[in-house]
């Protein structure tokens, strides 16, 4: 009996424990503006059980500087991304996770629910491979490949 009480008060501990680690990987990709500058959008992503459960989106392109919130489409699993932006703040500067700046929400915002756009890709070891689309582009998109930068 002496043997049997240290292993069941073990059990129920470790029953009633969860695990609620998580993890946080920036990823970054380089793109080339329509004013031929070179700029940096990225994405941090939490990620929990191996999937990614929420996330934000810094964009910067031309004179547009953005953070928003990443929305997963009920698809998404492990290995593969779909989804949407919203709750757009807009930035005097370029958007960063590395760096605190003041972004705000605007009046006659400049993407609104049409002009949003949709991604979806894989993830794989060290990178997002997604696609990026726009209601406009007509059955194209373009390719974003971010590459892991940070993971905590």
């Amino acid at each position: 009996m002496r043997t049997i009480l240290p292993y069941l008060v073990l059990m129920i501990m470790a029953i009633g424990q969860t695990d609620t680690s998580t993890t946080t990987r920036t990823y970054s990709f380089q793109n080339h503006s329509g004013l031929n500058t070179e700029t940096i959008d990225y994405i941090q992503l939490v990620f929990k059980k191996g999937a990614a459960i929420k996330g934000k989106y810094y964009g910067n392109d031309d004179n547009i500087h953005f953070v928003a919130d990443i929305k997963f489409k009920n698809s998404s699993q492990e290995e593969e991304l779909s989804f949407t932006l919203y709750n757009y703040k807009f930035c005097n500067e370029k958007s960063s996770p590395f760096k605190k700046i003041e972004c705000s929400k605007i009046e006659n915002s400049p993407i609104d629910e049409i002009n949003k756009p949709r991604f979806w890709g894989d993830i794989t070891k060290d990178q997002l491979k997604l696609k990026r689309v726009f209601h406009y582009y007509q059955s194209r998109f373009d390719n974003m490949n971010f590459t892991l930068i940070k993971e905590e």
